[in-house]
């Protein structure tokens, strides 16, 4: 009896971890192409508001990467072979990013070093009333495939 026990607790725990490895797997997998996703977004607002200068095009897409944090809240396992991971980017809202690349896109191209992406964030806070906050928003939900080779690939 005693054996029983041990063999089905050693099991649970066996299953467990695999669960967890499989799920790690898949986050860390999620989270890449997420951050990949989110660069390229900020980049195409970037290439369509600031055209006059290279390094506040650049400058604009830094900035944001530094005051954003894209994270998977949640994993979820469909069958053996199928989960989905949803990802999620903590950012300013998407109202205040453009607005902002609209204002750095209307620089004078030889003064563009000079502009402040943070005091102009304060700037469009004052004017809208309220201090600018990051705030979770929806990027994406990747559904992954488990391969016969037991690795998890994107669905595309």
């Amino acid at each position: 009896m005693k054996n029983s026990i041990r063999l089905v607790t050693c099991l649970f725990f066996v299953l467990l971890s695999s669960c967890t490895t499989q799920e790690g797997t898949i986050k860390k997998l999620a989270l890449e192409l997420g951050e990949k996703k989110f660069q390229e977004q900020l980049k195409i607002e970037a290439d369509d508001s600031i055209k006059q200068s290279e390094w506040l095009n650049k400058s604009y897409q830094e900035f944001m990467l530094k005051k954003s944090e894209v994270e998977v809240v949640e994993v979820k396992f469909l069958t053996e072979t199928k989960a989905t991971a949803v990802v999620v980017v903590n950012t300013y809202p998407p109202s205040l990013r453009m607005t902002l690349a609209r204002i750095a896109g209307g620089m004078d191209p030889g003064r563009s070093r000079s502009f402040n992406f943070a005091e102009a964030v304060n700037g469009i806070g004052k004017q809208i009333g309220k201090t600018p906050e990051t705030l979770e928003h929806p990027l994406i939900m990747y559904k992954f495939n488990k391969t016969s080779a037991g690795t998890w690939v994107v669905e595309f």
